[in-house]
């Protein structure tokens, strides 16, 4: 055997255990990834079944609803989330077709979003709109005033729906007053 033949044997086994490391090393990498997927997953759902909110004391007055929201949860939803949360009001004369609207968070009441009045029960990280600071923790509630863009009579059938940023829903219907 000559040398040329040792140092091409040499190479070739050089590139066949890198080719290795480097499929050996992916292959962690991979599942690794695949094992904090399904853990994330997991945690995603667990606190979703901590997260809880209702619909009470509903007003319907022209264009403005108002009503109180409550965490019945037991994690709190952090104000900075609060543009996650979706506000959907979906009213129906009784003859025409119905009309939904989709209202997003502001801190200054307007049409077409909805925004924070006032609080109850805070005495753990107030709520505090103006600062952008706060949460809405377990058991507290707040009022909240929904600003559509058109009014609502009092033959209306209305169904509002309201989703937290981790996918739990409260829903109210009834008739406009």
């Amino acid at each position: 055997m000559g040398f040329s033949t040792v140092l091409s044997t040499a190479i070739m086994a050089l590139i066949l255990l890198t080719m290795f490391t480097i499929v050996y090393k992916t292959n962690i990498y991979q599942w690794r990834t695949v094992y904090e997927s399904i853990n994330d997953l997991g945690d995603n759902h667990c606190n979703r079944l901590r997260t809880g909110i209702s619909i009470s004391d509903v007003r319907i007055e022209d264009s403005n609803i108002i009503m109180n929201i409550s965490n019945t949860g037991h994690n709190s939803i952090f104000l900075r989330d609060f543009k996650y949360i979706d506000l959907i009001v979906k009213y129906k004369p009784v003859v025409e077709d119905y009309r939904i609207e989709y209202l997003l968070y502001n801190r200054e009441p307007k049409k077409g979003y909805w925004a924070i009045t006032r609080t109850f029960m805070e005495a753990i990280n107030p709520l505090r709109p103006s600062t952008g600071s706060g949460a809405l923790d377990p058991c507290e509630i707040m009022e909240v005033n929904a600003s559509l863009s058109s009014t609502i009579d009092k033959n209306y059938t209305v169904v509002i729906v309201v989703a937290t940023p981790d996918g739990y829903t409260a829903i109210w219907s009834g008739l406009g007053t």
